[in-house]
């Protein structure tokens, strides 16, 4: 309910919105104002020193007041749209972002523009969680649904890209002021949008909302961060300082001891019980912290110290946005070879790196190390920050997905405000050291002379301009001290990048799932290709196998059915036979594969019922009384299959078991379906390339070449309605290409039996299904192989212990 898209009701397929397109265009309106937002404003710092005679705590306000005050309402403001309706939520968000907007345009003292960003805030916590759960209710079609999130996200970092080179070009011809005011134009096509197109919803069983707990959060935080940018100005060693470190300390003490005791708390902190969860957390946020930090001294040194005019900064800021987008490709790419562990390890170091190049190599002369380490950041942070947000998803059982999705912007959030105030203050204090010591040498200064050369370098330099000659020397300390103070600031930055590696190879899970015999070849080439991997237009695969990429599981409005049922069930003129039994708050979907309707499930379906509702589902040939639809594929069969479940009220949420051609289609349910599935389970499952070989087998004689004939005969040959339109069917679901962060669980035969097959025709059978069941286990970020030695392709049966131990390993 937090920023993440929000159960929708159970039924039949959903109605998509007939305005849903021009839906999307208002909610990516709003999106990327606020996304510029963020780094917008950065460039702009100068300015306002000249203007408004900032100081150096001052501009760290400026900055932090809308990311403190943005993330101490984010879980407040997603529960306000679901309990209140999502689009008074979004109405009320973008009407205190242009109120906002245009009072810190007007603002005459930085103490005002700290009050409009603060405003600001408010409203950007409102229209950033409500966005995706309109998106969500507006797009019944998960492939048009897919193509709205992608575009979502794409909105969101391209907001934040152009967010310098906005700013750098406002600042070349207007005022500070312009960085505002062009947010009221596009503010007042959103709001008029929003209020033509953009239809009301609510979450029904929306939980109580927690002001207590809200107001304690933003004051927690807030304090905190003040005497972090208070303490260079004020000193660290001030009552004022001291004091407000021990208030925000016992607020934030006294937010935990409510939240610990609320029945429906804004935050449950058991979450951080989980080793996943709280290290994936705590690297996400110390990333933020790096980044924020870092690119709060950069904008000032592009232009103080490289005297770049504002645009020029804004354009130098982008390597590191090309680098999160080729970066996120390519963490995508990754980490479903090796796991979240090694790619969330592997993005922070490289990040680590990028900060230290910048670091090592500054000198206030050349761009080059900036661009290069500001690139190789942006390409970790890329590779990293999926991945860590997947691991914090994939911890959670369906029910707390909202909670996951805020904990994720909120980590995020508070990391950046932190680190603009940490890393701020590090450089502030630094430089105002180095300062004072250099110009003790110098007489003839006043005491607020000094005062004002040793607060940041922007009032440095301009008062050296009113200096006269003197004034070169002046400003030359001035320049080596920031540089100095920044290089000082990098590495600590880079420092906790590291520290952000250092969690996550010790805290977050290991890669469950047996690595491939080609596996280095395979992530080396996938770093190369990413980019390109990542840029393929998706709209050649067909409509049957586009995937959405919302992972939240569906929330039932009716009761869950505690009685045994076996039926045909009508669907699209066919009655599908279902049988189901057991109870529990998921239900497990078992779906055979070809002759194996009778035995498949014998062991396995008693075990599981005792914790889980079970259903069996029989559709290959069997089970159906009346002729089944045509063209019969896997996509095909999934939505039947949904549908007869629907009817008979098995709502979900599911974990989906397919054995053999079953497993194809049981990958195809969770695709099609992917906010009712929370676990897949693959029981030697048929690849996309099991047609092609087993058509391939050669006629020599033996009663195992004849079966192959038959059945590529049974199932290519479009005429038997009863089974697959088997070319079809695995060119669809060959289409597949992820399933997310899904937990996945592939359990395979070692080796398969092929009675009189000649010995070279079997070992290519076995290649063929060997590669198959690693790219099952390929399609999923939390993905593990199980293969099981001395048993059949009947799993089930030769070893059902093994099947109900992944089963209930799927099982929240």
């Amino acid at each position: 309910m937090h920023g993440r898209p929000a159960p929708h009701e159970v039924g039949a397929p959903r109605e998509s919105h007939p305005q849903r397109w021009q839906i999307l265009g208002v909610l990516l309106l709003a999106l990327v104002v606020t996304s510029i937002d963020h780094t917008v404003i950065n460039v702009a710092l100068p300015r306002l020193v000249d203007d408004l005679h900032a100081s150096a705590s001052q501009l760290q306000w400026v900055v932090a007041a809308y990311t403190i005050v943005f993330a101490g309402l984010l879980l407040t403001a997603g529960s306000l749209g679901d309990r209140f309706g999502r689009r008074r939520a979004l109405l009320a968000g973008l009407s205190a972002f242009l109120g906002g907007s245009v009072f810190a345009a007007l603002s005459t003292s930085t103490a005002l523009l700290i009050a409009a960003r603060a405003v600001m805030g408010v409203g950007g916590a409102l229209i950033m969680p409500t966005t995706l759960s309109i998106l969500v209710n507006a797009f019944g079609s998960a492939r048009e649904r897919a193509k709205a999130i992608a575009a979502w996200t794409a909105a969101s970092g391209a907001g934040i890209a152009l967010g310098p080179i906005v700013g750098g070009a406002l600042m070349r011809s207007f005022s500070w002021s312009s960085v505002f005011w062009i947010n009221v134009p596009l503010l007042v096509v959103a709001l008029v949008g929003a209020l033509h197109v953009i239809p009301e919803s609510r979450d029904p069983h929306a939980t109580r909302l927690d002001p207590v707990g809200a107001l304690l959060s933003i004051v927690g935080i807030g304090t905190i961060v003040y005497a972090i940018i208070e303490g260079p100005s004020r000193g660290w060693t001030s009552t004022i300082t001291i004091a407000a470190f021990a208030v925000g300390v016992a607020v934030t003490a006294t937010f935990i001891g409510w939240e610990v005791r609320r029945d429906e708390p804004m935050l449950d902190l058991s979450l951080f019980r989980n080793a996943a969860f709280s290290a994936a957390s705590i690297a996400l946020a110390m990333l933020f912290f790096a980044m924020a930090g870092a690119v709060f001294l950069q904008a000032q040194y592009l232009q103080f110290i490289l005297r770049y005019t504002p645009l020029m900064a804004g354009c130098a800021l982008v390597p590191a946005a090309i680098g999160m987008m080729v970066g996120t490709g390519a963490g995508a790419h990754l980490a479903g070879h090796v796991g979240g562990r090694v790619t969330v390890a592997s993005g922070t170091m490289l990040a680590a790196g990028g900060l230290a190049v910048q670091a090592g190599f500054v000198d206030g002369t050349s761009y080059l190390p900036t661009g290069l380490g500001l690139l190789l950041f942006g390409v970790g942070a890329g590779i990293a920050m999926p991945s860590a947000t997947d691991l914090i998803m994939a911890t959670l059982p369906p029910a707390r997905a909202g909670v996951g999705s805020a904990v994720n912007d909120t980590v995020r959030e508070v990391g950046g405000a932190l680190g603009v105030a940490i890393i701020g203050s590090l450089a502030a204090t630094r430089y105002t050291s180095s300062v004072r010591s250099e110009l003790s040498q110098v007489r003839g200064l006043s005491a607020s002379a000094r005062a004002t050369l040793s607060d940041n370098v922007g009032a440095a330099l301009g008062a050296a301009q009113r200096m006269g000659a003197n004034g070169h020397g002046v400003a030359a300390v001035a320049r080596r001290a920031f540089v100095d103070s920044m290089t000082l600031a990098l590495w600590l930055a880079a420092a906790i990048a590291v520290g952000a590696t250092l969690v996550a190879v010790a805290k977050l899970p290991r890669h469950r799932r047996t690595a491939h015999r080609s596996g280095v070849a395979v992530v080396g080439l996938s770093l190369l290709a990413a980019g390109c991997a990542t840029a393929a237009d998706t709209s050649s695969a067909p409509t049957s196998v586009r995937r959405a990429t919302s992972t939240t599981a569906t929330t039932a409005i009716v009761p869950r059915p505690s009685g045994p049922v076996d039926e045909l069930v009508a669907v699209n003129g066919s009655r599908l036979h279902v049988n189901c039994s057991g109870r529990g708050a998921t239900t497990v979907v078992l779906i055979p594969g070809f002759g194996a309707t009778d035995d498949v499930w014998s062991a396995v379906a008693p075990a599981v019922a005792d914790t889980a509702r079970v259903c069996t589902y029989s559709r290959f040939g069997e089970g159906t009384s009346d002729p089944a639809p045509s063209p019969q594929t896997f996509a095909t069969e999934a939505r039947d299959l949904r549908a007869a479940l629907t009817t008979i009220n098995e709502s979900g949420p599911f974990v989906v078991v397919g054995h053999s051609f079953g497993g194809a289609e049981a990958v195809t349910f969770a695709h099609l379906f992917p906010t009712d599935v929370t676990g897949l389970a693959l029981i030697d499952a048929s690849p996309a390339s099991w047609l092609a070989a087993s058509c391939a087998v050669p006629d020599d004689g033996s009663s195992t070449s004849h079966v192959f004939r038959d059945n590529c005969a049974s199932i290519s040959s479009g005429n038997n309605l009863e089974r697959l339109d088997g070319p079809t069917a695995f060119a669809e679901v060959g289409q597949i290409e992820t399933l997310g962060s899904l937990p996945l669980a592939v359990v395979t035969a070692a080796r398969h039996a092929y009675p009189d097959l000649a010995v070279a025709e079997e070992a290519r059978l076995d290649e063929v299904w060997d590669q198959g069941q690693q790219r099952w286990a390929s399609l999923s970020t939390d993905a593990w192989l199980v293969p099981v030695e001395n048993t059949s392709h009947n799993i089930h049966v030769d070893r059902p212990d093994v099947v109900i131990e992944q089963i209930e390993r799927l099982l929240p």
